[in-house]
């Protein structure tokens, strides 16, 4: 199960914060970025993230019957934490249940 510290949470989370962590319903060993996107993820039950992924071609293509502007690219220019180029995609959201970090039944769905 993906694990964040709890007191990090409380003390921290906000739309729009990013941690960076590996998530077990993702394929890849690796930690990835992850962004909150409840406007108030500190009262609701279950927090919203979507991923971030360096393979931008990939996701573009997969995505390509999709809206644009749901897909986010981010340059390490934009925001100095990031190594590379990531994209975000908003058609596939994580969810987790508040700060206790239990992931949620039916999680990681594409936006319909």
């Amino acid at each position: 199960m993906t694990r964040i510290p709890s007191g990090i949470i409380k003390a921290s989370i906000k739309l729009g914060s990013v941690y960076y962590f590996r998530d077990e319903r993702l394929s890849s060993k690796q930690k990835h970025y992850m962004v909150v996107l409840n406007k108030n993820p500190k009262t609701n039950e279950v927090v919203l993230f979507v991923c971030g992924q360096s393979k931008i071609v990939n996701v573009k293509q997969f995505r390509s019957n999709c809206p644009t502007k749901t897909l986010v690219v981010i340059t390490p220019k934009q925001y100095p934490g990031f190594t590379v180029d990531t994209i975000f995609d908003c058609n596939n959201v994580f969810l987790l249940a508040g700060t206790q970090n239990r992931p949620v039944k039916g999680t990681s769905k594409a936006a319909t």
